[in-house]
Order: C-alpha cells, then sequence, then structure tokens
C-alpha cells in the first residue's frame, strides 16, 4: 500500500489546520456577541418555507439573489427557531475560506509557509469574521470567491473548467454583482488559447444563472435584481457627497421613495411598483450621472480611497433614531446617528493597514505573474472595485475580496524566496 508523501499530508493538513482557526474565531465571537439574525433574508426564508415563493408575505421579489435566502430556509427547516445554530452553520461555511485561500496560495506559490500565513490571515481577519454571524450573504460569497479562485488557478482541462464555472455560477447566484467575472474569467482562458475550457466555463456559469436571469424579466422586465437601482441612485444622488464617508448612504432610501411617489402618486397601490421603483430610480442615477459628469467623476475616485481606506466607511452607522435633515434640497445634518465602537475602528485600521503596505510589497514580488497566473485575482479585485466605487462605497462589501490582499501579504511577509515559485516560471 502506498503511502503519502509529507509534502502532500502537509498541502491537506494546511487548509483543515486554517478551517479550525477560522470556525473557533467565527463561533466565538458569534457566541460573545450575538448578532442578530433578523432583516430581510430571513424574511426571505420564512416566506420560502411557508409558501416556497422567494419574496415577503408570499408576494414573488426579485429584489435577491437566491442561494442565501434558500441556505437560511433550509436551516429553518432543519433547526427551527434555533438561529443560533443556524448562525454557527453559516459560520462554519464562511470559515472555509481560510482553508480555500490557503489552498489557492498553495497552488499558486507552492509554499506551504506563504499559505499558512494566508490562511491564518482569513482566519483571523476581523471583517471577515464580523460577516461570518451576520445576516447576510458577505461572509459565505467571501468563502465562495475564494473557492473559485481556487478552482480557477488549476485548471487542466473542459471538465476541470466546466467545475470552475460550476464555483462561479453559484457565487453570482449568492451576489450578482460578480456576474462579470463570468466574461472576464472566459477572457484569461481564451488569451491563454484555453479555447475549450473558456466554453466551457462561461456555459456551466451560464446554466447556473438563467433561471435567475429569467425569473427577473419576467417579473420585472429586468434580467438583475430589483435592488439595483435604489443601490445606484443613493451611490450617485445630489446628496452623496454629503453624507460619504462619515454616514451611511441607506439613509437616502427615503428621499428616492419620496421622489417616486411625487413623480408617480399612484404607484404605491400598483402591484408593478417595485419594478417600476428601481426603474425609475436608474433614470434618475443616470440623469445625475450625466448632468454632472466632472463631480461624478471625482466622487468615483473618492469611493475607491473610501474602500481601501485604513478609517472604515461609513464611519457612524444608522440607528433607530437617525434621521437625515433636508432643507431646500440641501442636507443639513444627520441627526442620531450611532458611533462605532472604538475596538471596531481601530481594527480596521490596523487590518486595513497591513494588508495594504503587505499587499503593496507582494504584487511588487509577484510582478512576474501578475499577468498570467494572478490575472483572476486582479480580475476579481477589479470587479469589485469598480462596482462599489459606482454604487455604495461602503468597507463591508469589500469583504469578499479581501483574501486577493490577503494573497499578497502572505507573499510579501513569506521568506524572501518563498511564494515566488509561480513567477519565476512566468
Amino acid at each position: 500500500m502506498s503511502q503519502a508523501s509529507p509534502s502532500r499530508l502537509g498541502d491537506r493538513t494546511l487548509p483543515a489546520i486554517a478551517f479550525a482557526i477560522a470556525a473557533a474565531a467565527r463561533v466565538s465571537y458569534l457566541v460573545i456577541f450575538r448578532p442578530p439574525l433578523e432583516g430581510s433574508y430571513l424574511a426571505l426564508a420564512d416566506s420560502l418555507v411557508s409558501s416556497g415563493v422567494l419574496g415577503f408575505g408570499g408576494v414573488p421579489s426579485t429584489s435577491f439573489e437566491p442561494i442565501y435566502p434558500a441556505f437560511l430556509a433550509a436551516g429553518r427547516m432543519l433547526l427551527g427557531d434555533r438561529t443560533l445554530a443556524i448562525q454557527i452553520v453559516q459560520a462554519c461555511l464562511a470559515a472555509a475560506g481560510a482553508a480555500l485561500t490557503c489552498r489557492l496560495a498553495l497552488r499558486l506559490t507552492s509554499s506551504r509557509r506563504t499559505a499558512a500565513i494566508a490562511g491564518l490571515m482569513f482566519a483571523l481577519h476581523p471583517l471577515l469574521i464580523r460577516q461570518a454571524a451576520a445576516a447576510t450573504d458577505l461572509g459565505v460569497t467571501a468563502a465562495m470567491l475564494a473557492g473559485f479562485a481556487a478552482s480557477f488557478v488549476a485548471i487542466g482541462g473542459t471538465w476541470s473548467a466546466a467545475a470552475t464555472g460550476a464555483w462561479l455560477g453559484l457565487t453570482v447566484l449568492t451576489r450578482s454583482m460578480t456576474v462579470p467575472l463570468v466574461a472576464l474569467s472566459a477572457v484569461i482562458l481564451a488569451a491563454r488559447r484555453q479555447f475549450r475550457e473558456a466554453a466551457a466555463l462561461s456555459f456551466t456559469a451560464i446554466v447556473f444563472i438563467a433561471p435567475m436571469v429569467a425569473r427577473n424579466f419576467a417579473l420585472s422586465g429586468a434580467p438583475w435584481p430589483g435592488r439595483s437601482g435604489i443601490n445606484l441612485f443613493i451611490g450617485n444622488s445630489p446628496h452623496t457627497s454629503a453624507l460619504l464617508p462619515t454616514y451611511d448612504l441607506d439613509l437616502l432610501e427615503a428621499d428616492a421613495y419620496d421622489r417616486f411617489i411625487r413623480a408617480s402618486p399612484h404607484a404605491a397601490s400598483d402591484g408593478g411598483s417595485d419594478a417600476a421603483f428601481d426603474a425609475f430610480l436608474t433614470g434618475e442615477a443616470i440623469r445625475y450621472m450625466a448632468e454632472h459628469p466632472w463631480a461624478t467623476a471625482r466622487q468615483k475616485l473618492l469611493n475607491v480611497a473610501y474602500m481601501l481606506s485604513p478609517r472604515i466607511t461609513p464611519y457612524e452607522v444608522s440607528g433607530r433614531q437617525t434621521r437625515l435633515r433636508v432643507e431646500d434640497g440641501r442636507v443639513l445634518g444627520v441627526e442620531g446617528s450611532v458611533r462605532r465602537r472604538g475596538s471596531e475602528i481601530a481594527a480596521h485600521a490596523v487590518t486595513s493597514l497591513v494588508l495594504l503596505v503587505g499587499g503593496a510589497a507582494g504584487v511588487y514580488r509577484r510582478r512576474r505573474a501578475l499577468v498570467r497566473s494572478d490575472a483572476i485575482l486582479w480580475a476579481i479585485f477589479g470587479t469589485f472595485v469598480v462596482i462599489n466605487a459606482v454604487y455604495v462605497p461602503a468597507t463591508r462589501y469589500t469583504g469578499p475580496m479581501q483574501f486577493v490582499l490577503i494573497f499578497y501579504a502572505a507573499v510579501a511577509f513569506a521568506r524572501p524566496g518563498e511564494g515566488l515559485r509561480d513567477a519565476a516560471v512566468a
């Protein structure tokens, strides 16, 4: 009987250790702080359980992707009202991102030291720990994107490309802003003259995504989720620059609804008002950007800085008593905002500085591998930067792309000469 070599055992053990540390950190945070699970996603899950409809109160909605509500619905069916147990399962799923980031580093560098550092940094990243237990899909999305990247860099034929396409399709069904990666992945493979692999990946991803697109189009006349309009508007309105980076742009939702009611006074009683609301706000945002091109360009550059800044965005969050004061079309101030905990501000500042400095050093060390070997990492990073800059540049939305910065920082922190094998080949 043949035995696994020590190197093979090490390659299997490192991801397992990274997962164990990540799971322990996330479950510990969950047990200590008990973040609530209530919100829109749980309401969607309850609708799925009670009526089989992805919506609210049995009424179909296109505002959200199906994977995360389906996960919560499964948790409801298996665990009932024990939300803590559901959150523990969610935290463990999100913890898999540490193992997958570790595996990604192993495949790109063949360095166990680099892989161990990458897995540990993912496991202990404060933002990723919080999101793993929160009522949001972002923690799960981070793990799925890391899995997709690890699968992509290991593509060796059409079957592995199809499996990677399945990874990507499921990721898009969790957070649809990742859909540009379908085209970008195919372009990267085609540029390497892997045409069959490009076709297999794209076809499989489209097969997964097509039912959601068809449903959205049938219900709203648009292929994308119905919350696109509101997010585009709050990121591109006359009041956006007055709130960023201190206050939450969600405060502009009331203004958005007021604008819609003034333009369509009878829309609230219209069964298709959700689709009309989304289309109206999309038009309002595009009109504003077209009328203020220079201000828009300046804001987008600032948005990129806000996303990558050590100063968390927004610096203050909204509570039940938070109100936006607007008079004569001008923002006069925000009342009742809630200051973040000092520990949260400090944790983000330290983590961000470490990843930005380390990531820049790692990019320099792998500069010969950036175009070929690391292209998918840049596609993921660029997708998140561009889309969040156009929409809402909140720090929380950068969670799923943090593994890219983590990988490059791990390359920088590894011993000189490690983490560079693939760069030398490239």
